[in-house]
C-alpha cells in the first residue's frame, strides 16, 4: 500500500462579509435593497439588489435588479494599500466605517472611489 504524497500547504477558503443595508428581513415591505460588501479568497467584491420599485419593474418582469462589482487581486491590493489594511477582515472594515453613512447608495461612493484610486473592477448587472 502506497503512501500519500504531500504536496504542501492548502490554504482554508477565506471568506468575510458586512451589510450596509438589509430590507429583506421586513416581509411586509413591497421595494427594498440589500447591499453587502465581502471579501473571498484575496478578492474584494459588492453585491446589490434592489426590488420592488417601479425602476425594477420597468428592467425586470419578477422587479428585481441585481448588481455585482468584482475585484481581481490586484486591484483588491490596491485597495488595501489605499486603506492603509493588510488582510480581508481589515479592509472589510475600513471600508465599512468609512461609507456605512450611505447605506443602499455606499456601492455609488465606493467605486467613485475606486475611479479616483485607478482601481479597476468588473461590473454585471442581472435583470
Amino acid at each position: 500500500m502506497g503512501r500519500k504524497k504531500y504536496y504542501g500547504f492548502k490554504k482554508p477558503m477565506e471568506y468575510y462579509s458586512v451589510t450596509f443595508q438589509d430590507d429583506s428581513w421586513d416581509k411586509r415591505a413591497s421595494m427594498g435593497t440589500l447591499l453587502v460588501a465581502g471579501f473571498l479568497n484575496g478578492k474584494f467584491y459588492m453585491v446589490k439588489t434592489n426590488w420592488g420599485a417601479e425602476d425594477d419593474y420597468a428592467r425586470s418582469r419578477e422587479g428585481e435588479v441585481e448588481m455585482n462589482w468584482h475585484f481581481d487581486e490586484e486591484n483588491t491590493k490596491k485597495m488595501m494599500l489605499r486603506t492603509g489594511t493588510h488582510n480581508g477582515w481589515d479592509l472589510l472594515q475600513a471600508i465599512y466605517n468609512r461609507y456605512k453613512q450611505h447605506r443602499g447608495d455606499a456601492d455609488e461612493y465606493i467605486t467613485r472611489w475606486c475611479d479616483e484610486k485607478d482601481i479597476e473592477y468588473n461590473y454585471a448587472v442581472f435583470y
